[in-house]
């Protein structure tokens, strides 16, 4: 008969399976203990304590009104701090632009009047 292995994650879930993962629900510190049984003989090993972290608060969207009545610079360098990596002038003046295929988010669109931002949103 063959060794039985069952990892205990020390949060009430078990796993029979001889190498394991686990995926914590809740901060805290676990104590992981890998129990066996042989022939009706059984033991315990300690496997050491895993400590999951909170999750961090996300941080707050940054509201597309903060590039209104930038210049187009001004809204570029905004952008860039943000973690954007492309911004697409749409429109400038009464000149709009062809669009860009697909959206994506790492990519602002503004439209410019006299110099100015007037418009700005993700995609």
């Amino acid at each position: 008969m063959p060794v039985r292995y069952t990892f205990d994650h020390g949060d009430g879930t078990l796993d029979p399976n001889p190498v394991s993962s686990a995926y914590y629900n809740n901060p805290g510190t676990y104590a992981v203990t890998l129990r066996w049984e042989l022939n009706g003989t059984r033991g315990a090993i300690s496997c050491g304590t895993v400590t999951v972290l909170a999750a961090p608060a996300a941080a707050p969207a940054p509201s597309n009104a903060d590039y209104l009545g930038l210049s187009e610079t001004g809204a570029v360098q905004l952008a860039a701090q943000r973690g954007f990596s492309f911004v697409r002038v749409a429109r400038r003046d009464n000149f709009v632009y062809p669009p860009n295929p697909g959206v994506r988010n790492d990519r602002l669109n503004i439209e410019v009047d006299g110099g100015r931002v007037t418009s700005a949103r993700v995609g």
